[in-house]
């Protein structure tokens, strides 16, 4: 009888920890192959942010939205976080950013048969420029958009390849790893008919976004960064570029 009572006992105190893990809804983009519907754990990036989350001890629900609403409904706190944006003062005012976790490079992108050679301001100016609308990262763009004969801001990637490909631009601005990955996803696929500029435009800073609204954002933030820099330490990232079939580099951590 006295075991039976310390086995009620002991389900009575811990049970409650013992239940499933608090609930994070993540939601990200169709980018390529970082992030898709149809793709192994739906990208790269939600599978590396997820697997970050749950080691911090989170169940983890992954939506892939259009990227305004992504934005919005974060910013809302429909969804918990945004899986990775590009810092800049686009989500400054909105949102916090979790631990940097990898580093992007932003280019030009052209036509393959463009004439245009290298990714600088003097080769751009007076060309027509495609962008995604709401995209952080895009600073040095942005400042000097006034040099374009028109600029044109798209609803998803899918469409900033299709305006490339059909001559309504001279150039695109991304990140080329992602836009390559859209072009291959196409039908047809048309990542042969493109080319990326060199020198890239800017370096940018990939982290999650929360909400600066959030209940529960320092704890979120906290477990975030300790559960990545354990994981970076692992070969979880050689594996993830494996199954995914990218490279990305790494934010230092320190």
């Amino acid at each position: 009888m006295k075991s039976l009572f310390i086995t009620i006992l002991f389900f009575a105190l811990f049970l409650p920890e013992l239940a499933s893990a608090e609930k994070l809804k993540v939601c990200y983009l169709e980018w390529g192959k970082l992030g898709g519907e149809k793709l192994p754990n739906k990208g790269f990036i939600p599978d590396a942010v997820s697997h970050i989350l749950k080691d911090a001890g989170y169940e983890v629900e992954v939506f892939i939205r259009p990227w305004n609403r992504c934005i919005e409904l974060t910013k809302n706190l429909q969804f918990d976080l945004v899986a990775d944006a590009w810092k800049g003062p686009t989500f400054d005012n909105d949102f916090d950013y979790l631990r940097t976790h990898h580093i992007d490079k932003i280019s030009f992108i052209v036509r393959d048969d463009s004439p245009l050679t290298d990714g600088t301001f003097e080769s751009l100016k007076g060309k027509r420029v495609g962008y995604l609308g709401t995209s952080g990262g895009l600073e040095k763009f942005y400042d000097n958009k006034h040099i374009f004969s028109e600029v044109f801001a798209v609803n998803t990637e899918a469409a900033m390849v299709r305006i490339l490909v059909g001559r309504r631009v001279d150039a695109i601005v991304s990140d080329p790893i992602q836009m390559l990955g859209v072009a291959e996803k196409l039908s047809p696929p048309v990542q042969s008919k493109l080319r990326v500029l060199e020198p890239p435009l800017q370096v940018n800073l990939g982290a999650a976004l929360i909400s600066k609204k959030h209940p529960k954002k320092q704890q979120i933030m906290a477990s975030f960064e300790k559960s990545f820099i354990k994981l970076a330490k692992t070969d979880i990232y050689d594996k993830l570029e494996k199954l995914h079939g990218v490279k990305l580099d790494l934010a230092p951590l320190n």
